[in-house]
């Protein structure tokens, strides 16, 4: 066994890899059949002209093998779309293409290249043609198609990320001609969301009419308790009920309206990333859409920025949405992170998320904003830390570890 392995490496070595752009143009089809009409037309003027029938054959099946794919690819037209614009991370969305044939005759052996994973249905007319295409079986003549499939996006961003392409090599694969599809609409995939279940205190910056405190002594809001009157309280806010039990002015209490602040700082190494390649900066944003999306549900005043961008997200379900828009398009963003240190911009809660430990420490602590760290690393975390970084491995469920550590964290 071992003489026959050796003796298939042999058979199989690269002895001249620098010969290879010579001679590889002989793997492809064409040019061995090119090879074998040539051989057999030299035998026919030389030696027998019986060898016409093979020289008429080749020149056959390369004429049908190399027009036919062009001519069928020019009378169709197709149009891809995906019933939401919308999806998370894992989520099943639905796509459809419709393909026109303006031809009598029908078309086979059609591939639409796509780079989202797709999971097929009871459909027959679909079939997995490789591991990045879908392949449909027919598409009859004068008529208009729709095929629909279900697509699971495995990572966030904007999809397509290039303009779908249906092609066709029927009938001897020979040739492939293709052809842009147009898109209706694009499909935003936002990141992975982790609930959270406890947050830190973050601290109040301003005052709203609308958003009340139960800690803080106010103005507005419920009534919270009633006290001994103190002198420069207003006579309107006298109990006069319990004023006349305890023959004392009682005043009382309420919420005061106050809204927290936190700012989010994301700190990548670079951009544009690949989130299914990069995994450390692909959680970092998925981590930092996790904090900014649990204090907005708290209705808290949240900021995320990167380099010198900052969004402020509105309260509601359309500054959630603005905000996860923002964090499934910034694999596709061109701009640069600066190196610079980071500084807060409001007296508040600050929290950095970081792929680099090598930045915590160049970050200033002259401010007095209380900050944390979320270092994400592709290993286990290099160095020791202050109790204020969170180490997350994207080795080990990251979900399941970051919740663990952010519990601990409020907890202390």
């Amino acid at each position: 066994m071992e003489f026959v392995s050796r003796f298939g490496q042999l058979l199989t070595h690269d002895f001249c890899p620098g010969a290879n752009r010579w001679v590889y143009w002989l793997k492809h089809p064409v040019a061995c059949l090119a090879a074998v009409g040539l051989a057999a037309l030299l035998f026919a003027i030389l030696l027998k002209p019986l060898a016409w029938v093979v020289v008429v054959a080749v020149a056959f099946v390369l004429a049908i093998g190399l027009v036919w794919p062009w001519v069928s690819i020019r009378g169709l037209s197709c149009t891809v779309r995906f019933d939401v614009p919308r999806v998370s991370e894992g989520d099943a969305v639905t796509a459809t293409i419709n393909i026109r044939n303006r031809w009598p005759w029908p078309a086979w052996g059609l591939t639409l290249q796509e780079r989202l994973e797709t999971s097929f249905g009871d459909d027959d007319s679909l079939a997995e043609a490789d591991e990045n295409a879908l392949a449909f079986s027919k598409v009859p003549g004068w008529s208009t198609s729709e095929y629909r499939w279900v697509i699971r996006p495995k990572s966030f961003g904007v999809y397509p990320t290039e303009p779908p392409r249906i092609g066709c090599g029927f009938p001897f694969g020979l040739y492939r001609s293709v052809t842009t599809a147009s898109l209706e609409n694009s499909l935003l995939v936002w990141p992975q969301v982790t609930p959270l279940e406890t947050l830190l205190d973050a601290g109040a910056v301003s005052m709203a009419d609308d958003r009340f405190s139960d800690c803080l002594v106010g103005e507005f809001g419920d009534l919270t308790g009633t006290r001994p009157f103190r002198e420069g309280d207003s006579l309107r806010r006298v109990h006069w009920a319990q004023t006349a039990r305890h023959d004392r002015l009682i005043v009382c209490e309420r919420q005061a309206a106050v809204i927290s602040s936190v700012e989010i700082v994301l700190d990548l190494h670079r951009f544009p990333f690949d989130p299914a390649v990069d995994t450390a900066s692909a959680w970092s944003v998925r981590i930092a859409a996790s904090l900014a999306c649990a204090w907005h549900a708290e209705n808290a005043s949240v900021v995320v920025r990167s380099n010198d961008e900052r969004l402020t997200i509105q309260p509601g379900r359309r500054g959630r949405e603005a905000l996860l828009d923002v964090m499934a398009r910034l694999p596709h963003a061109r701009s640069i992170l600066d190196r610079k240190t980071v500084q807060a911009t409001n007296a508040g809660l600050q929290i950095v998320v970081t792929t680099d430990p090598e930045r915590i420490p160049s970050f200033d602590r002259g401010d007095h904003t209380d900050r944390r760290f979320v270092l994400v690393e592709n290993g286990e975390p290099s160095g020791r830390f202050a109790t204020s970084t969170i180490p997350i491995n994207v080795n080990r469920p990251v979900p399941e570890q970051f919740q663990r550590a952010w519990r601990k964290v409020c907890h202390d």
